[in-house]
């Protein structure tokens, strides 16, 4: 109970400090950056997130959603300066103790605004968890979280995972015994290889990043994305958990 407390708080903790970040910045402006829907006129952000539509109300940014999938959104929406350290409101909203950057070199600028600008288009190159920074280190929690679970709930029936599938956005890709591109939301998919297992090798899975996402989401939010698909994939819902509508209602509830 403890632990749990303490993920809460921590959970709540990162969400306000998103919701902080984002104060000050043109939310119909930045969604049109990221490929996202503009608010709508009654003030409403939606986002359609594995099969859900979740709905954020401007400007404190707060939803009846799962807390997890409400801080991987306002990440999104930061564009990545968060976690690259990078100013997420224009320099006429920063407080009176914040530092605005140093301005660029001469013919460093347009370089400078590239790599700051919060936008977000797929490369169609796929990569590993390992290619985050600091995936190599949560390589074993990310497994745990995702591939172990898909692989102990599905095994080598394929149909039930195609079955699982139909909740979300997907469409058939060609690798492994099994492939499956998966929208989360907006622009942002997941790769799903599958491959069956035998007398000899056990079935293994694995979830693939756009080359692309390292620049938005840090390795703990790729957990985190991973996992959401995989633990509606497995029926299966974390802890807290409400009427998300993540998976079944009679879902067994897992830490």
């Amino acid at each position: 109970m403890i632990a749990d407390s303490n993920k809460s708080r921590a959970m709540s903790t990162a969400i306000e400090t998103a919701v902080a970040e984002l104060e000050g910045v043109d939310l119909a402006e930045r969604c049109a950056e990221l490929g996202l829907q503009a608010p709508d006129s009654d003030g409403v952000l939606r986002v359609e997130m594995l099969g859900r539509q979740l709905e954020f109300v401007l400007p404190t940014l707060k939803t009846a959603a799962h807390p997890i999938d409400h801080l991987l959104v306002l990440h999104y929406l930061l564009g990545g300066r968060l976690c690259r350290g990078l100013p997420s409101r224009p320099m006429t909203h920063l407080s009176a103790n914040e530092t605005p950057p140093s301005a660029p070199a001469q013919g460093a600028s347009s370089a400078l605004q590239a790599s700051t600008q919060p936008t977000f288009t797929t490369s169609g190159k796929w990569e590993s968890f390992r290619q985050f920074p600091g995936g190599q280190f949560y390589w074993k929690p990310f497994c745990s979280r995702t591939s172990d679970k898909l692989t102990a709930e599905i095994g080598n029936d394929l149909d039930l995972l195609t079955q699982r599938l139909g909740r979300y956005r997907w469409s058939r890709e060609d690798v492994g015994d099994f492939g499956a591109r998966i929208n989360v939301f907006g622009p942002v998919y997941l790769l799903l290889v599958y491959n069956c297992g035998d007398d000899e090798f056990p079935c293994e899975a694995d979830i693939l990043f756009d080359a692309n996402l390292k620049r938005i989401y840090c390795a703990e939010d790729a957990v985190a994305l991973a996992g959401r698909l995989c633990l509606g994939l497995c029926n299966q819902k974390c802890r807290p958990c409400s009427s998300c509508n993540l998976c079944d209602t009679k879902a067994e509830v897992i830490e």
